[in-house]
């Protein structure tokens, strides 16, 4: 099987002078990862790459290939970069992903300059970066990346509709982008299901970044500010739409929706839903 380091050497690179930098950051709800940045193309992923804290083990000199984690856990590859220099983080400096939650305080910052020679690759090329997901900046001369798939052209996978959408509630961080500005378009009904007990609870989402807000809200808190579900200790979900309505739609239709559907699934009597 091809390895990574089969297409450095074509491109004229020495393996053991690449490092191989693999993104995969959660710490976000509403920016979303790394891919996003990436996938976005505005320079904001160039920043984020290039803020490092001060620990970190990326060399000057060398070239890096950066990879992205994909909201289905692939390891896509993103870029080659020259690493030229390595400086404190300027004061004022504002990570991209985080954002001034961030203290960057002691955080370097790097220059980095685009390497063109495996842009073909860019979007298309995923690799298996093995078990060792914790140690994301490697090298390419000691740790063997087989080449799983080159994709004919970058492209995410189609919204599946409302009706087929159903997701951990842990993953709604990491959605596709084209899914999070679907979800971001409606309001509506959804549904909440525990996967340890099959307890339900029906909501409502009705703001201004409609499902998706919601939903964000579920992934950072585990509750969404609902008393019953603060009450319990902290429980895998599963969510679902129920009931999708126009963003024109007040406040007061949504929630007599709402309303209907904890009435037809009982989510009052045998659920989690306590009005």
């Amino acid at each position: 099987m091809l390895d990574f380091s089969d297409l450095l050497k074509k491109a004229g690179l020495d393996p053991s002078q690449v490092q191989l930098v693999r993104h995969q950051d959660t710490r976000t709800i509403a920016r979303g990862t790394p891919y996003h940045l990436w996938l976005a193309g505005d320079g904001r992923f160039d920043a984020y790459q290039s803020l490092q804290g001060p620990d970190c083990i990326m060399k000057v000199g060398i070239t890096i290939a950066s990879f992205v984690v994909t909201p289905d856990g692939q390891t896509l590859f993103a870029g080659l970069f020259s690493v030229n220099a390595r400086r404190p983080a300027p004061p004022g400096t504002i990570c991209p992903l985080v954002g001034d939650a961030l203290d960057l305080s002691k955080h370097v910052q790097y220059d980095m300059l685009a390497d063109p020679r495996l842009d073909a690759y860019c979007g298309r090329l995923v690799i298996d970066w093995g078990l060792g997901t914790r140690a994301w900046i490697q090298w390419a001369g000691r740790q063997p990346k087989p080449l799983l798939e080159l994709k004919r052209r970058f492209h995410e996978p189609s919204f599946p509709g409302f009706d087929s959408f159903l997701i951990h509630v842990s993953e709604v961080p990491t959605l596709y982008s084209a899914w999070r500005e679907v979800l971001k378009s409606v309001c509506g009904v959804y549904l909440l299901t525990c996967l340890e007990t099959g307890e339900q609870y029906v909501g409502s989402a009705y703001g201004e970044d409609g499902f998706l807000g919601r939903f964000l809200t579920y992934a950072a808190t585990n509750h969404g500010g609902n008393k019953l579900l603060k009450a319990r200790a902290p429980k895998p979900y599963q969510v679902s739409i129920l009931e999708v309505m126009s963003p024109s739609s007040t406040p007061e239709e949504v929630i007599q929706m709402e309303a209907l559907w904890k009435a037809k699934l009982g989510s009052r009597a045998f659920g989690l839903n306590g009005n």
